[in-house]
C-alpha cells in the first residue's frame, strides 16, 4: 500500500503513503489520506475498541441510516452519562411519535421562553402536586384543593392570552 506525494516520518523512518506498524510495546496502525478517503463495505462492519475513542471533524458530519428503499433503525446504549454541548441551535424533526421516560427528575430551563403546543389536546398530570408560578403569584393544585394566590385575581375582565414565537427550526441537510 504505497501512495505518492505525502512523506510521513515516524515508525521506521520515512514512509510514503500509508504506514502500518505493530511492534511489541509500540503497537499502532496509521492510515493517512492526503485528500479523500472512502471505505465501501458490502455487508457488515464491526469495530471493537478496548478503551477510548476520540474523533475530531473540522467541518460538517452527515449520517444516514437506512437505504433509499428501506428503513433503518438506530440503537444506542450508554452505561454511564451522556453529555452534549451545542454552541448554537438544535432542531429535531420527528415524523412519527416521540416518547421519553425519565427515572428520577426532568428539568427544562430556558433563558427566555418555553412554548408547548398541541394540535388538539394537552394533558399535564402530577401524582400529588402541580404549581404554576409567576413572580409571587401562583396556582397550586394538591390533595387539599386548588389554591390561587395573587396580588389581584381577575375573572372575565378582558385582556388576551399570552403568545410566543412558535416553531422556527431548520430541517436537516441532505447527503
Amino acid at each position: 500500500m504505497n501512495g505518492k506525494g505525502h512523506q510521513e516520518e515516524g515508525f521506521n523512518g520515512s514512509l510514503q503513503g500509508n504506514g502500518f506498524e505493530d511492534q511489541v510495546d509500540n503497537e499502532k496502525v496509521y492510515v493517512h489520506a492526503q485528500k479523500d478517503m472512502e471505505t465501501d463495505v458490502l455487508n457488515d462492519s464491526i469495530t471493537h475498541i478496548g478503551h477510548d475513542q476520540h474523533e475530531q471533524i473540522d467541518n460538517d458530519r452527515f449520517t444516514q441510516i437506512g437505504g433509499e428503499n428501506g428503513t433503518g433503525n438506530d440503537h444506542l446504549t450508554v452505561k454511564g452519562e451522556s453529555r452534549h454541548k451545542i454552541d448554537k441551535d438544535q432542531t429535531i424533526t420527528i415524523d412519527g411519535s416521540q416518547q421519553q421516560k425519565v427515572g428520577s427528575k426532568a428539568v427544562l430551563d430556558a433563558a427566555n421562553e418555553i412554548h408547548l403546543k398541541s394540535g388538539s389536546k394537552a394533558v399535564i398530570e402530577a401524582g400529588s402536586e402541580m404549581t404554576v408560578k409567576v413572580g409571587g403569584n401562583f396556582i397550586k393544585i394538591d390533595a387539599a384543593g386548588v389554591h390561587v394566590v395573587g396580588s389581584a385575581i381577575n375573572f372575565n375582565t378582558g385582556g388576551s392570552a399570552g403568545s410566543d414565537s412558535g416553531f422556527s427550526g431548520k430541517l436537516t441537510a441532505l447527503f
